[in-house]
Formats: structure tokens, sequence, C-alpha cells
């Protein structure tokens, strides 16, 4: 089953591993996990908590991705290691659950704050879109569907979404990224798990400092869909410090401004390399207007930001 779009996975319905021939029923059993976050994930969208126990139908697809990511984030095994078991099992499918493996990383990166464990995913994406092109290898056609777009790839293919090949275009990447650079307020606001502001910070700050180690990774900037990560960086800079208080960003200054400190922080270099460019445009907030700015990011714009994170005391 694929997921097309949204912030978190939808687990309603779970398909079960092709390789299995016989028809998988509920059974009762208890999941441990390494990590705190596979196994919150797991207990409140993976598992049908029933009189205390919990029923799943035997080694989901979900569950199966889970499970290698954890083996990831638990540091027991590699960024390789876990992209060519993570690839196995989507190619496996008749229906590629790709979307499903890239939204449950993603969550992840929201949902981690350990910097070391945010280079992981870093290096596990590499790792993933370093893979040779995905081939049907089955009998039988294969059909991708990825947000109403679908088509059949024959046996022998290689496996090409509309916005490329499985796996050295990462299809589907680029676009969960952005859903989830939408600002805090998105968590806060969310109409299934709205989050208080507390968590909302923190969750934008984990995720902008993913993006920012993918814009200083020196071998994600040599995979189209990865490289150049730090143009992402203006956005969550401009809505953190060019708003002022009665606006409808400025009021959330607070939980938008430790993200906007980590760009500056993690990927100096590169904010700095970006703006004597000056070759990105971002719409300017009213404080920056009336400094005179305009929507170009260039080193005065950049000097404004610095300020700012001075004047917000971080």
């Amino acid at each position: 089953m694929l997921v097309p779009s949204g912030s978190f996975l939808n687990f309603d319905e779970i398909p079960t591993l092709k390789h299995s021939m016989v028809k998988s029923h509920p059974v009762i059993m208890s999941i441990s996990l390494k990590t705190s976050w596979a196994q919150s994930l797991y207990d409140t969208r993976l598992s049908n908590i029933s009189n205390g126990q919990t029923q799943q139908p035997i080694e989901s697809v979900q569950l199966s991705l889970l499970k290698a990511l954890d083996d990831l984030l638990s540091l027991e095994d590699s960024p390789e290691g876990v992209a060519t078991k993570s690839a196995s099992i989507v190619i496996s499918q008749n229906e590629p659950p790709l979307m499903n493996l890239i939204g449950l990383t993603l969550n992840a990166a929201e949902n981690i704050a350990d910097e070391k464990r945010l280079q992981v995913l870093v290096d596990y994406f590499v790792a993933l879109a370093s893979l040779p092109d995905a081939v049907n290898e089955s009998a039988y056609p294969m059909l991708l569907d990825m947000g109403g777009w679908k088509k059949t790839i024959e046996p022998g293919r290689i496996v090409v979404f509309a916005e490329g090949t499985m796996w050295k275009d990462l299809p589907g990447f680029a676009w969960n990224l952005t859903e989830r650079l939408q600002g805090p307020e998105a968590y806060m606001y969310d109409l299934r798990r709205p989050v208080s502001p507390a968590v909302a910070m923190q969750t934008w700050k984990n995720i902008n400092m993913f993006v920012a180690l993918l814009a200083i990774s020196s071998p994600a900037q040599n995979i189209p869909t990865l490289s150049r990560q730090v143009a992402r960086g203006r956005v969550t800079l401009a809505m953190a410090l060019e708003y002022s208080r009665d606006t409808r960003l400025g009021k959330n200054v607070n939980i938008h401004a430790p993200a906007a400190a980590l760009w500056l922080r993690v990927a100096r270099d590169e904010v700095e390399g970006m703006c004597m460019k000056g070759d990105q445009c971002i719409d300017a907030g009213d404080l920056w207007l009336e400094r005179g700015g305009s929507n170009v990011c260039d080193m005065v714009r950049l000097q404004f930001w610095h300020e700012r994170l001075v004047e917000l005391e971080l």
C-alpha cells in the first residue's frame, strides 16, 4: 500500500509480505524494538491494542521496514546494510511501498533529536540513492502508484516513477520532505495529532537539523535529489527572523527561532556561500522590508539574520 502524501503514514491497512504463500491471520504477539522512536511508532500506529495485548498480522511490510530502521538507529547495522535490506523489502512487493519507506524515515528525522542518529539517516538516504537501479525481477507486472499517478512495470524492466528511477532518483523524497517543512504550526494544528508548542518547536528543530546535515554532506552533493538542500534553510531563516510580533509568523518566533539558529551553526559556510552567490530568493518579512531589504538572499540579508538572532539571545 502506498501512502501518497501527508506528514504521517496511514497504517489502517497493512499488506503482508509477498513471499508468504499462506494467508496471514492476526495473532497475539508482543513486539519489543530497540529504539524509543521505533517502539513508540509501533505502539501508536502499527499495533492494534486489544485487552492489553498487541494483535498484528505476521511480519507486515511496514513492520519489516520499521525493524530495519530500528537496527540502523540503534547502530546495530550500517546505513549501507540497512539500505540493501529495506530496498529488498520494497522491491519484493507487487506494489512497491516506496512512499512508506520514505515516510517512515522522515518520521524518524522529525522525532529524533540526537545529531549522531540524524547523520545516520542522512547516510542512509545516500546509501539508498547509491544502490543499483531497481528491476522488476518477478514473473508478474509491477504496479506503481504515487499520488494518483499509475504505471505498470513489466518483468525485467527498470522501476521508473514519474519523478525518476528507483533508487538513484529517490522518487517521492523531495515532495515528502517539502510537506514536512511548512513550519512548526503545522504540527500544532495537525487535525489528527496536534502537539504542544514545545513539542512543535523540537520537531521543527529536528527536521531542520536533518536537512542542514544533508546540506553539509559531501556525498549527498553528488546525488541530485539530495544536493543543494541549503536552499531550504533560507525558508526557515526568513520565517523565524523577519516577522514582527504582531504577524502570524512573528507571534510564534520562540518556536521558530531555534531551528534558524542551528542552520547558522551547523551549515554556516553553506548558508554564507548561498548568500554570496545571491541567486536564491524568498519573500521578505516586514522587519526586513523596513530595513529596505528585497527578496534576494544576499550577504546583507545574512547579516540581518545574525543580528536578529543576537536580539533574540540565541
